[in-house]
């Protein structure tokens, strides 16, 4: 009981961190598109965005 416990609080954690990593480099693939949107076609940057 107590390892499923443990690892249940694993989890919450990991996904928290993965939540955390993603929106930031959500942010700063913004930022970039932003930066360098004269420089290159926006066409492919959109089509890495889309899931």
């Amino acid at each position: 009981m107590k390892n499923t416990k443990k690892r249940f609080l694993n989890t919450k954690d990991f996904v928290a961190h993965q939540m955390k990593f993603l929106v930031g480099s959500l942010w700063v693939r913004r930022i970039f598109k932003g930066h360098y949107r004269k420089n290159t076609p926006p066409h492919p940057l959109r089509k890495r965005v889309s899931p």
